[in-house]
């Protein structure tokens, strides 16, 4: 099998040295499972928020010629961070790797609105609301990867704080434990800052204002770009597109459904798809 790796570093706190170890570990797998790689597609100081990203728009563009079989990313928010383009891109590459004249094809359109119909009529099941807000209203408490990695390097700064006031107490005073010291304050005082910062980005709802919020995508206008947009980026994890089938797997651990390219076909008999999706 032969694979390109992408990797990506936005400019909220990462470097260099994100990209080098993205490529470390995913070359690493790649080892590991006899795969081929033949380029690296990387993109510096862009957010996966957007899909104008030159070299993804390059890759989902070199996927037509058919020289790799997959695409490797460290993680997935490396691919996008947006439900709605992830979910797409992904069913493009998926589809230019399978579809040829011995494979069925199937309209995106179709698939768009066979995954609306599914997302729409789960969150209109009393029952998937109440998992989704007690499997939302759980996840409050879990921290981030970030504030438990940012309270251990305030305790090693408070540790080195000490070890130098203590250093100085026994009469080591010069220049260079000063600025040392100096430093480790403003380290601290940096940190303190982040770890409130990261705090307050995480506000806590109550389990029935989180119940409200998911009810009201039941009223959502998918008519609109907008509307399906939210929807997808709200509950949808991946559409991966297979030879005669699709595979839409929502954010929570029984959403997963296959529809056949037959049954999106009947759904969509009749049908003026077009006039549904607007842009």
């Amino acid at each position: 099998m032969k694979a390109v790796i992408y990797a990506r570093y936005s400019t909220e706190g990462q470097r260099e040295e994100s990209i080098e170890g993205q490529l470390r570990e995913c070359t690493q797998y790649c080892d590991k499972n006899g795969i081929t790689i033949v380029r690296h597609y990387i993109d510096r100081a862009f957010s996966a928020k957007t899909d104008n990203r030159p070299e993804f728009l390059q890759m989902i563009k070199d996927s037509a010629k058919g020289l790799f079989d997959m695409v490797i990313v460290w993680k997935l928010d490396r691919f996008s961070r947006n439900r709605y383009d992830s979910a797409h891109y992904k069913a493009t590459l998926k589809r230019k790797k399978t579809c040829n004249a011995k494979h069925k094809s199937i309209r995106k359109d179709k698939i768009e609105y066979v995954v609306i119909k599914y997302v729409k009529e789960m969150i209109s099941d009393d029952d998937f609301v109440k998992y989704f807000t007690e499997m939302a209203y759980e996840a409050q408490g879990q921290e981030c990867g970030e504030l438990p990695m940012m309270r251990k390097q305030l305790a090693d700064t408070e540790k080195g704080i000490e070890n130098m006031l203590n250093a100085i107490q026994a009469g080591i005073i010069n220049d260079s434990a000063k600025r040392r010291l100096d430093e480790l304050e403003e380290t601290k005082r940096k940190l303190e800052l982040s770890i409130i910062q990261e705090e307050i980005k995480k506000p806590t709802f109550s389990y029935e204002q989180i119940m409200f919020y998911i009810m009201s995508f039941r009223n959502i206008d998918t008519n609109t770009l907008e509307g399906r947009r939210a929807l997808i980026d709200r509950f949808v994890n991946s559409v991966v597109v297979y030879d005669d089938e699709i595979l839409i797997n929502l954010n929570y651990r029984k959403g997963a459904k296959r529809v056949s390219f037959k049954e999106i076909e009947t759904a969509c008999a009749g049908l003026d798809i077009s006039s549904l999706l607007r842009p």
